[in-house]
C-alpha cells in the first residue's frame, strides 16, 4: 500500500483529501504547517507529498526546498496543491523541487485520478531507485518525446524549450502522421498531445496512442481552453498543460512524467524478468520430475533384468545348450551392469560438479589404446543393432596426448554411448586431430537427428529427446550437460551440429598441457 502525506494548513481541506486518498486504498499521513511537514516527510517516508503552498510556519515553497536537500528524502515527488496561484508562483514551485500541480478548490470526483497520474496504483515509488538532487533541479536523463501540435507557432516553442533540454522531439500536426510516426520509428519516452486538433480530438488521439504502445506511454495534454480532466484521464492521459505554456512549467512536467514513464516501464522489466524467471524454474522442475521417473524406470530395468537372468543361471543345468545360453545371459547381466553404472556415474558426476568439485588430473595417455578401450567397452552395446564403432587417430597428435583420462574418458562414453543409442542402422566415427596446441575429439553417427526446434536445448539438464521411432525417451537426460560441464572444466568447447534424418556430430576441443604441467594421476 502506498503512503501519501498531506501537508496543508485547513482542516477541512485536510480531512476531505484524507477521506477522499483513504477511499482509494492509501495510507495517510497528515501535518498542518511546513515545519512539521518536513519533519513528517522525514519520519513517514511517503511515497508521495501533497503539499499547499500557502503555510504557516514554513511556506510551501521552502518545505520543498529543505525536503530535496536532503538526500534521504529528496527522491519523494512532491504535488503541489494550490489554488490559481500569481503569476510566478508556479515558477518559483518548480524551481524549488515540486514535480507537479493539482488545482484548488479539489474535484472530488478526479482527485484519485489526478493523485493516480503521479502516483499509479501497483507502481511502488518508494522502492525505487532514489533520485538525486541534480534530477530535481532538471538534469534528467534526455528522452525521444513525440509533439502533435497543428499550431506551428506553439509547435516551435515547445520545440525549441524541450530540445534545449536535450530531448529528441518528433513533430506532428495531424494524427494521421503521429500515428505513422508512432509506427515506423522507435518507441517514444512521452507523448505531447494538443486537445484541439483537425479531424481527431487529442483524447481519441491519445487512447489511440496509448492502446498500439507496446510499453508504457505517458501523455501530457495542452488546450487553451477548459480541460475536460476527467474525459483525458479516461482516455489514459497523465497530466495537462494549458495555453499560454510557461517553459519553466514545460519543463517540469516533462521531468516529472519523464521519471514517471521510465520507473513504470524499469518495474514492468523487472516484473517481466522475474516471471520468466518463475517460469524457468517451473520448467526445471518439471523436468526434474519426469528425470526423477524415468530414472527409476531406467534403473529398475537392467536391476530386474540382473536378478531374473541369475536365478535362471542358478537352475540351469551343464548340457551344452545351457552353457550356451548361461554364456548369453552373463553378457546380458554384464551390459545391464554397465549401464547401470554409467547412469549412476552420471548423476555423481553432476552432484560433483553442482557441489564445486573441480578439480584436474592431467597426465599421459597412449591415445589409440585409450580409444579402443572406449569402443570395446560400449561394442556390446552396438552389436544388437550391427552398428560399426571406427576410431580414426590422425597422424598430427602423435602417439600420446596429456589430458584427463578419467574426464576425458567420461565425455567420450556419454557421447559414443549416445551415438549407439540413438543409430538404429548405419555406423559410428569417432575421429581426432591436432589444432595448434589442443586436441580435437569428434563423435558422429548416421542417427536420427535432432529437431531443429530441439537442438537448442540439448545441454540442458535431465532433457530428454525422444527419438523419430515414437518409443519413450531413453537415459538420464544428463549425458551431454556433464560432457558440456567437463568439457569446459578442462578448458576446453564443446559443439553440438545435428541434421533431421542425417545424423549428429559433436566435437570439442581440449588444450593439451606441457611435460611440467602434469600433475600425479589419482588412484583408479
Amino acid at each position: 500500500m502506498s503512503k501519501i502525506l498531506v501537508i496543508e494548513d485547513s482542516p477541512d481541506i485536510r480531512a476531505l483529501m484524507r477521506m477522499l486518498l483513504q477511499a482509494e486504498g492509501y495510507d495517510v499521513a497528515l501535518a498542518g504547517d511546513g515545519q512539521s511537514g518536513v519533519a513528517a516527510a522525514r519520519e513517514e517516508s511517503p511515497d508521495l507529498i501533497l503539499m499547499d503552498l500557502s503555510l504557516p510556519v514554513l511556506s510551501g515553497w521552502e518545505a520543498a526546498r529543505e525536503i530535496k536537500a536532503d538526500p534521504e528524502i529528496a527522491a519523494i515527488p512532491i504535488i503541489a496543491v494550490t489554488a490559481h496561484a500569481m503569476h510566478g508562483d508556479r515558477e518559483r514551485a518548480l524551481a524549488a523541487g515540486c514535480d507537479g500541480f493539482i488545482p484548488k478548490p479539489i474535484d472530488e470526483e478526479t482527485f484519485g485520478r489526478q493523485v493516480a497520474a503521479y502516483l499509479r496504483p501497483g507502481v511502488d515509488l518508494g522502492a525505487l531507485p532514489r533520485r538525486t538532487r541534480a534530477d530535481n533541479e532538471g538534469n534528467v536523463e534526455p528522452g525521444r518525446i513525440l509533439l502533435v501540435d497543428d499550431t506551428a507557432e506553439v509547435a516551435e516553442l515547445i520545440r525549441q524549450d524541450l530540445e534545449a533540454e536535450g530531448h529528441e522531439l518528433h513533430v506532428a500536426t495531424t494524427s494521421a502522421e503521429a500515428s505513422a510516426a508512432f509506427r515506423q520509428g522507435p518507441a517514444f519516452d512521452l507523448a505531447i498531445v494538443d486537445v484541439m486538433l483537425g479531424g481527431q480530438s487529442g483524447y481519441e488521439l491519445t487512447a489511440e496512442l496509448i492502446a498500439r504502445s507496446s510499453d508504457y506511454l505517458p501523455v501530457l495534454l495542452v488546450t487553451a481552453g477548459e480541460i475536460d480532466r476527467k474525459k483525458g484521464y479516461q482516455v489514459g492521459a497523465d497530466d495537462f498543460i494549458g495555453k499560454p505554456i510557461e517553459s519553466e512549467e514545460l519543463r517540469a512536467r516533462v521531468r516529472s512524467l519523464m521519471r514517471i514513464g521510465r520507473a513504470i516501464r524499469e518495474q514492468g522489466r523487472v516484473v517481466k524478468e522475474r516471471v520468466e524467471a518463475y517460469e524457468k524454474l517451473v520448467e526445471v522442475d518439471r523436468l526434474k520430475s519426469d528425470f526423477l521417473s524415468t530414472v527409476s524406470h531406467e534403473l529398475r530395468t537392467p536391476l530386474n533384468t540382473i536378478i531374473l537372468l541369475s536365478h535362471l543361471i542358478e537352475k540351469e543345468g551343464q548340457t551344452p545348450a545351457d552353457e550356451k545360453r548361461r554364456i548369453h545371459d552373463v553378457h546380458v547381466i554384464r551390459e545391464s551392469a554397465e549401464t547401470l553404472l554409467r547412469m549412476i556415474n552420471n548423476i555423481l558426476d553432476l552432484a560433483k560438479l553442482e557441489a564445486g568439485q573441480r578439480d584436474v588430473h592431467p597426465q599421459k595417455i597412449v591415445i589409440r589404446d585409450f580409444l579402443s578401450e572406449i569402443v570395446d567397452m560400449l561394442e556390446p552395446q552396438a552389436r544388437p543393432k550391427d552398428l560399426k564403432i571406427s576410431v580414426e587417430v590422425d597422424e598430427s597428435v602423435g602417439e600420446t596426448v596429456t589430458l584427463d583420462r578419467e574426464k576425458l574418458s567420461r565425455v567420450l562414453i556419454n557421447l559414443v554411448s549416445n551415438a549407439v543409442k540413438y543409430t538404429a542402422q548405419g555406423q559410428v566415427d569417432v575421429r581426432t586431430t591436432r589444432w595448434q596446441d589442443s586436441v580435437v575429439f569428434e563423435v558422429q553417427d548416421t542417427g536420427a537427428g535432432v529437431p531443429p526446434h530441439l537442438v537448442a536445448t540439448v545441454f540442458e539438464p535431465f532433457r530428454q529427446i525422444r527419438p523419430r521411432t515414437g518409443e519413450a525417451p531413453r537415459g538420464s537426460g544428463l549425458g551431454l550437460t556433464i560432457s558440456k560441464q567437463l568439457v569446459e572444466l578442462m578448458g576446453g568447447d564443446l559443439l553440438f551440429d545435428s541434421r533431421e534424418g542425417v545424423g549428429t556430430r559433436v566435437s570439442f576441443t581440449l588444450p593439451e598441457l606441457s611435460e611440467s604441467e602434469i600433475a600425479p594421476a589419482e588412484p583408479r
